[in-house]
């Protein structure tokens, strides 16, 4: 149990930042748009790949689910 929180507290902290950022007015809502839309597009595929091109190709090409 401690394993799957120490995963996901980071997570939740970082988005009840962005929200007390954009409550308080640190940060203008639209460049929080922005910068999501820039998570999204860029960041998140640029991680995946990353993940995917770290893996070995025999755990990354599994036919049974190429098949299904």
């Amino acid at each position: 149990m401690l394993d799957i929180i120490n995963i996901t507290a980071p997570i939740f902290i970082i988005i009840a930042l962005g929200y007390l950022c954009v409550r308080f007015k640190v940060i203008d809502a639209k460049h929080a748009k922005g910068m999501g839309s820039m998570v999204m597009n860029v960041a998140l595929p640029a991680l995946m790949f990353n993940a995917i091109a770290d893996t070995p190709f025999r755990e990354v090409i599994l036919p049974h689910y190429l098949i299904t």
